[in-house]
């Protein structure tokens, strides 16, 4: 079982003592522990156990473990039982940094960072509220070259402690052929 193709991925995490959920991104992952980055680890503490989530291209990792260390953004969980691999439905979300975008809404020119991009999709930060169900062009540069793309606006959330930056979902519909085959490069690494 190769694990290490997890990295970098969204995790859904749900506290077993309340049912609380958090999210994060796979920082590392072996068989005994896993650390993964999350916002805030407010409210979390050294002795939680939780059940966790890796979402990976078509299998998802099941991880349950306890809390063993934590920082301001990072947890680090020993597993307390075998990684299990399950059939996934929902594509995987790969974390970028240092991506810049511009999106087209509503005729005006948006400045967007990428936060993170999937086969059929990409979260990004931008400085407005955008309208669920709008439709939107995508510019953005990959390590590959230049994409642009169409789109829709899955979701749009006030970012936790800033008040002036959203978290936006943006489906993304179409791109040329030349657009799509760099798009799809970002993930042949993580695929192989």
């Amino acid at each position: 079982m190769d694990i290490q193709r997890f990295l970098g991925t969204r995790v859904r995490l749900q506290r077993l003592g309340d049912g609380k959920f958090f999210t994060g991104l796979l920082g590392d992952l072996t068989q005994s522990n896993c650390r993964i980055s999350v916002k805030k680890t407010e409210g979390i503490e050294i002795g939680d156990q939780f059940v966790s989530q890796v979402f990976g291209h078509g299998t998802s990792a099941l991880l349950k473990g306890t809390v063993n260390a934590k920082s301001d953004e990072q947890l680090v969980m020993m597993l307390s039982e075998p990684i299990k691999l399950i059939q996934s439905s929902e594509q995987a979300r790969i974390a970028v940094t240092d991506v810049k975008a511009v999106l087209r809404y509503e005729g005006e020119s948006i400045d967007a960072a990428v936060l993170d991009v999937s086969i059929g999709g990409a979260g990004l930060q931008v400085p407005q509220a955008l309208e669920r169900g709008a439709n939107i062009e995508l510019a953005m540069d990959s390590p590959h070259g230049p994409v642009a793309a169409v789109g829709v606006v899955r979701y749009c959330r006030p970012e936790p402690d800033s008040e002036n930056l959203f978290r936006v979902g943006i489906q993304l519909n179409g791109m040329n052929r030349v657009d799509g085959a760099r798009w799809r490069r970002m993930f042949e690494l993580d695929a192989a």
